[in-house]
């Protein structure tokens, strides 16, 4: 069995393999907070290969050497993949929330002549920063995005992996869609939102990848019945929220 994700084929055994060392780090170390700092163990890791080649955005012999999935997903030029089959206006300015470290940044910023970044995280913040020192397309914004003023609205909203999160948990739907009437707000007339999540009951949680959000196995298609601190989707469910909204 193999997993798409973009235009990288993945064997699912390799997938599950990765899943499984993420679950052996988490459990080595609780992936906390490390004492007298405000990083946790991943991101550590990939504060220290930003800061290893500031500016140099090329992170493929890193990638050679370090096949840990949680690096790959935060500093493989792959992931771009994902954004690379819209036809985006060249003239467009872009809103991308909750970009992490920076996986589709540089993408954006290739494609479009004006990139605003958000993100809460001030580590990632401060280091996605360090990784696009040398875009001069590219503005990064710490806060959450509905305490952020902006003085123009955007053509296009780019977010990954990011909804799941903005409610807790929460299983109340009308959350959601809210959230994404909000982001239509900030919508010049005919702008375009690029959204994914993911699946629920993809291949991969099916067959038992640990859930990124409650460190478990098969949490996501049994609707987290113990709970969690992010929420993954159905398709249907995320196309019902984007119908509402």
């Amino acid at each position: 069995l193999t997993e798409k994700i973009s235009e990288c084929i993945i064997p699912l055994d390799i997938l599950l393999e990765w899943s499984q060392n993420d679950r052996d780090e988490i459990v080595k170390y609780d992936n906390s907070v490390q004492k007298d700092s405000n990083i946790n163990f991943k991101e550590k890791v990939i504060c220290d290969y930003i800061d290893a080649q500031v500016g140099d955005e090329d992170y493929s012999n890193i990638l050679q050497r370090d096949d840990r999935y949680f690096v790959w997903e935060n500093l493989s030029d792959q992931r771009q993949a994902a954004l690379r089959w819209y036809p985006f206006k060249p003239s467009g300015r872009v809103l991308e929330i909750g970009a992490g470290f920076g996986a589709l940044t540089g993408a954006l910023c290739d494609r479009l002549s004006r990139v605003v970044v958000t993100e809460t995280n001030h580590v990632q913040a401060d280091y996605l920063t360090k990784r696009y020192i040398n875009r001069k397309n590219l503005t990064v914004i710490e806060g959450e995005i509905r305490n952020i003023s902006f003085e123009d609205q955007f053509d296009y909203i780019i977010m990954f992996g990011h909804l799941e999160t903005i409610a807790n948990g929460s299983d109340e739907d009308e959350i959601y869609i809210e959230y994404l009437r909000y982001l239509k707000s900030l919508l010049k007339p005919n702008g375009t939102i690029i959204l994914a999540v993911d699946n629920r009951y993809g291949v991969r949680m099916l067959c038992g990848m640990i859930d990124k959000y409650t460190h478990r196995p098969f949490d996501a298609i049994a609707n987290y019945p113990d709970g969690t601190e992010g929420r993954l989707f159905t398709r249907e469910q995320l196309a019902g929220f984007i119908d509402k909204a």
